[in-house]
């Protein structure tokens, strides 16, 4: 089944998934293989290396996330028999978060940053789809690694305000927020309206992206007496769902210019089928293996970190998607690199956290493992990047877009003037969304509403004033 991969190794793929075009032969082989790949039933299949189950593998639905390989998939394999419904991706959400979470303080990687491994994650399935099952299965494996007694520690509160994130950290610096219905979630908390306590903490989920790195440190909201409380390396580890409809509603220009959309993880899941309940499988030793290890590994202590080592060949993956990554986010738009910036950190966390479910007493980092977790983090990305251009994320803003181009306008040349695109997008780029840069999709879309409302208009090349360049449009009327 190796062979129906979608690897990300090239910069032909990374390029196709986000919709760029740096060489048109490479395209079109490109998209001649998804052509054939889509008369299958798997799309992003195991990798050759992992290892032989008896537990049969759910068929994947097309263009899905599926099992990574190793330990890491038989465990969601076995989690998968608990699921009501047919939906793999919520046990594989299960997986990276129960790892995280647990093993997120107490393991880094191994390279210049040193950096932590607690992951974002967002599991998108529509209704009755069964992705609540992603908190029944980390459940579940909490429970085999015996560690019921720490669950509610381990599985921390959704927190309501920063000073509540402060406090849950204080009490356990590795945990795990559960975030149900994010979509909704974010709409209040990254909304215009969100309050002061909902503004901190936006801010603190944006800064605690980082600070789990080895050395570093965190300096929350909660304080003893007068005394701001230090937290070293604080690992938190998101898993979120949301339906389709409600994530994209929720998102706006902001959510990217923010960096909070390029932090997560986004693995969606189709609809699944209902399965008739039968008992779970007896779990297979080599995962029970690797539980009972990494029980030793979540501790609200400050404890003795452990390096994950990287391969020689894992780092040869990793830097030949790296490359792929860096042309592609060098070659793109404004969105486009606003949304992958993250790659480069999810992608070695991922591939860092299924080195661990294989060996957590000394895990290293293989080929396959960095192959698997940079196919996830391209497909989240590209899957983000198509919700903005298809118009499933409209950015409540746009109006406002609109508005202040035609401002602009009719304070530089009045109706019935003429301006410059040029001139529009050095003179207005400072008051559209995604700010700092002229060419971004906000301002073109903008641009283009306008001219579809009426409300500016391109003006012909024998009308256009002599001296100017480019395209030029005349203020017909404002905006009502």
């Amino acid at each position: 089944m190796s062979g129906d991969r979608v690897t990300a190794g090239s910069l032909g793929h990374i390029a196709s998934a986000f919709g760029l075009d740096f060489h048109g032969e490479r395209k079109k082989r490109f998209e001649a293989k998804k052509a054939e790949r889509q008369q299958r039933s798997v799309v992003v299949a195991n990798s050759a290396s992992t290892p032989k189950q008896e537990t049969p593998a759910h068929p994947m639905p097309r263009e899905l996330v599926g099992y990574p390989p190793g330990v890491a998939g038989m465990a969601a394999r076995w989690l998968e028999a608990g699921n009501t419904v047919n939906n793999p991706q919520a046990s594989i959400v299960s997986v990276l978060g129960f790892a995280a979470g647990v093993c997120g303080r107490t393991a880094y990687n191994d390279g210049a940053k040193e950096d932590g491994l607690n992951l974002y994650l967002c599991l998108i399935a529509p209704s009755a789809a069964g992705k609540e099952w992603m908190w029944g299965g980390c459940s579940r494996l909490i429970q085999q690694a015996d560690l019921e007694e720490q669950e509610r520690e381990i599985f921390g509160p959704r927190p309501a305000s920063g000073q509540v994130l402060s406090e849950l950290l204080q009490r356990a610096p590795s945990t795990i927020v559960p975030l149900g219905e994010m979509g909704k979630w974010l709409q209040r908390v990254f909304g215009r309206n969100a309050n002061g306590a909902e503004v901190a903490l936006q801010a603190e989920i944006l800064t605690l992206y980082n600070k789990s790195a080895r050395g570093a440190s965190w300096c929350g909201q909660a304080t003893k007496g007068n005394v701001p409380q230090m937290i070293r390396s604080p690992s938190m580890t998101i898993m979120g769902e949301s339906t389709p409809s409600t994530m994209w509603d929720s998102l706006s220009g902001e959510s990217a210019a923010s960096g909070f959309l390029s932090r997560f993880v986004l693995i969606e899941a189709g609809i699944g089928e209902d399965r008739y309940q039968t008992r779970m499988e007896t779990i297979p030793h080599q995962v029970q293996d690797s539980l009972d290890q990494m029980r030793g590994m979540w501790t609200t202590e400050n404890a003795e970190r452990r390096p994950v080592q990287w391969s020689k060949e894992a780092r040869r993956k990793d830097r030949e998607n790296f490359d792929a990554w860096a042309e592609t986010k060098s070659g793109g738009d404004d969105l486009i690199r606003l949304v992958v910036s993250r790659m480069r950190q999810n992608a070695p966390r991922i591939a860092a956290v299924l080195a661990l479910w294989d060996n957590p007493g000394r895990p290293v980092v293989a080929a396959d493992h960095v192959q698997w977790a940079w196919d996830v983090t391209t497909m989240s990305c590209a899957r983000i990047l198509s919700a903005f251009r298809t118009g499933e994320v409209v950015s409540e803003h746009q109006s406002d877009n609109v508005q202040r181009l035609l401002e602009y306008c009719i304070e530089r040349v009045g109706i019935g003037g003429m301006i410059e695109r040029k001139a529009i997008q050095s003179g207005i780029k400072r008051r559209i969304v995604y700010q700092g840069a002229s060419h971004t999709p906000a301002l073109r879309e903008a641009i283009s509403e306008a001219v579809e409302s009426g409300l500016i208009q391109d003006v012909p090349e024998d009308q256009k004033p002599s001296g100017t360049l480019g395209r030029v449009y005349m203020v017909v009327r404002p905006a009502s």
